[in-house]
């Protein structure tokens, strides 16, 4: 093939390119142009989405506006009020020149741009098709900018088909919207997606009080908060006390000069003072301001300007590593117990009543089984008994591993709602009984075999698949609570509420909105026993943040979520008959052998594998 040869690209492709850099997904397209808005001093900043950004994102500011000259250059590449020479790129103070954001985001989409300026009547307003030229022409509006991009990508289908699914791409947008609210409190915010409130956000006197309205104040009065100056570093905290840590890192915030950064050097920081007094896989929530010389940070790092350089790295992760590792070892960040849960007798008699219930119905479950250790789990499914087991008060997160071992199986086949299902068991199911060892592993003496089983890991395989089924057969069942909880998220998390509401009552929870950002819980699942209902709630709704909210993969990883939270855990101690309806159950699954997590249910020891390792 001839070699092409070397020519000038057309603006219009070269615009296409730079938006590639530039705007990624509608939530880059939000971060533009509401970084814009912040630099022209708007105090009133609102965002209107459709489908997660990609049929619109509109931004509307009360900010200084533009001339119409102003707003034809600012759609010519290269164009921006932010620097004027070599030297201003290494000292910004503003959040960036956005010399390529407004070409490349016009490029891209179907544009409008209306603005006015206070030293003019009227304003001007422009319309782009992918980038085409295109004039001013006057309009009446009042003194702000809004910025109309509609069908994202539609001229570029290959990028459009690598977006995610519109509850993810909305919960980007939100992620933006809190983290820029954030580092600006002086400025109001309203998001508002599909016709839904998402953040309303009044302006704020102080950061204090920014960051109580974005996490609900019920939170904030649990965080830790600490001001440290070091020079050349001046740090301001809001960080959750290790107990409310959650399993993603998007609720927690970084700034440099009250810039919205990704930076791995901080995240260390920070997740080493916190070390061992977090959970296993769990990050803190809130926001750390890190103030410093303009010209002692490169924020030119990245075309979006997402991630910064530090001119002494060493010196940074110095100053907040020990920062932050002196707020959390205080000795009030020690979890202390609520008086109204435990000490009142209201508390006492609403725990106790739920206890009460919660045996009563796993006694209701087993009257009619007179469940005895000469049966068999293979009677108990020939007559179609399943027996569901409670777990205990006790909430430990501990979860036991336990070493696997070959467990060989048949497979049998029977029929269920008319539907043939194949289900496998362990080969050997003599008449067995069971014992506990260590409040932590159940032995079953089965004929010439023992099986070991991990009474949490068991627990979840039978909550997951009965999870599993009610989303295809009937619900869970219910247990009404005496009073209802009413659970306040944050943005994003009640996105996520709102969105798996009805998969969630599927699972026997009752919750209805409450609110703009609450939820009322009037039962949970009768399943989960004496489970605290708002913390199994809002685990939950932390566990399924980062799963695409659609089909069967949102339903298994709530099957999932449910049964790890929902089941008994290490260290729960149960009674004879659970520790057999548990074995029951298990041997009853259709895959009885692996939690959802995969790791071994049980584990079995023969006695010709005995005969061996004592040499008979």
């Amino acid at each position: 093939m001839k070699p092409s040869r070397i020519r000038i690209l057309p603006d219009s492709l070269i615009n296409k390119i730079a938006a590639g850099e530039v705007v990624e997904r509608p939530a880059s397209v939000v971060k533009e142009l509401v970084e814009n808005s912040i630099d022209a001093q708007a105090k009133r900043i609102s965002i209107e989405i459709e489908m997660g950004g990609v049929r619109l994102v509109k931004v509307t500011d009360d900010g200084i506006g533009m001339t119409p000259d102003e707003a034809l250059i600012s759609l010519t590449r290269h164009a921006t009020s932010k620097i004027s020479s070599v030297d201003d790129l290494f000292a910004i103070s503003t959040l960036g020149f956005r010399g390529e954001a407004l070409p490349s985001i016009a490029s891209v989409s179907l544009f409008e741009l209306i603005t006015r300026s206070a030293d003019f009547a009227d304003g001007a307003r422009i319309r782009m098709e992918d980038g085409s030229d295109a004039l001013p022409v006057p309009h009446g509006c009042p003194v702000g900018t809004k910025i109309e991009v509609r069908e994202l990508f539609h001229n570029l289908p290959a990028r459009r088909k690598f977006l995610k699914s519109i509850t993810t791409e909305t919960r980007q947008v939100i992620a933006v919207t809190t983290a820029l609210s954030l580092a600006h409190e002086r400025a109001g915010f309203r998001l508002v997606s599909d016709g839904r409130v998402v953040i309303d956000l009044q302006p704020a006197d102080s950061l204090a009080q920014r960051v109580c309205d974005v996490y609900g104040e019920e939170l904030f009065r649990r965080f830790i908060t600490f001001n440290d100056q070091s020079d050349p570093l001046h740090l301001t905290g809001f960080l959750s006390i290790p107990s409310d840590a959650k399993r993603h890192r998007m609720e927690a915030y970084f700034f440099v000069n009250r810039r919205p950064v990704s930076s791995r050097l901080v995240h260390a920081a920070v997740m080493s003072a916190y070390g061992e007094l977090l959970p296993k896989g769990c990050y803190p929530q809130g926001a750390l301001y890190i103030d410093v010389a303009p010209d002692a940070v490169d924020v030119n790092v990245s075309p979006t300007k997402s991630e910064v350089r530090f001119k002494d790295e060493r010196a940074l992760y110095h100053v907040v590593y020990h920062a932050v590792q002196n707020a959390v070892r205080q000795p009030d960040v020690i979890p202390g117990i609520s008086i109204s849960d435990t000490g009142s007798p209201a508390g006492t008699e609403a725990r106790q009543s739920r206890l009460e219930s919660a045996v009563d119905a796993f006694h209701r479950s087993h009257v009619p089984l007179e469940v005895t250790a000469d049966q068999t789990a293979i009677e108990l499914a020939e007559k179609g008994h399943t027996t569901p087991t409670s777990r205990s008060d006790t909430t430990s997160d501990d979860v036991a591993n336990a070493e696997t071992d070959q467990v060989v199986s048949t497979r049998d086949t029977r029929q269920t709602n008319g539907a043939t299902h194949e289900s496998r068991r362990p080969y050997s199911l003599a008449p067995y009984r069971v014992v506990g060892f260590g409040d932590l592993y159940l032995i079953a003496f089965s004929g010439e075999a023992i099986y070991i089983v991990d009474q949490h890991a068991a627990h979840e395989r039978i909550l997951y698949e009965k999870a599993l089924a009610s989303f295809d057969q009937a619900a869970f069942a219910s247990q009404k609570l005496l009073f209802p909880i009413n659970v306040e998220l944050d943005a994003a998390s009640f996105q996520v509420a709102t969105s798996t509401i009805d998969d969630l009552n599927r699972l026997g929870f009752e919750v209805r909105p409450f609110g703009l950002r609450s939820v009322a819980i009037y039962a949970m699942p009768a399943a989960a026993g004496a489970s605290n209902p708002e913390r199994l709630y809002r685990s939950m709704i932390d566990d399924l943040a980062g799963v695409e909210m659609e089909g069967e993969n949102l339903h298994k990883k709530m099957a999932q979520s449910f049964a790890c939270r929902a089941a008994v855990m290490a260290g729960d101690r149960l009674t004879d008959e659970e520790k057999s309806a548990l074995v029951s159950d298990l041997f009853l699954c259709q895959n009885p052998y692996v939690c959802p997590h995969g790791r071994p249910t049980l584990i079995k020891l023969t006695k010709s594998e005995l005969e061996k390792r004592f040499g008979r």
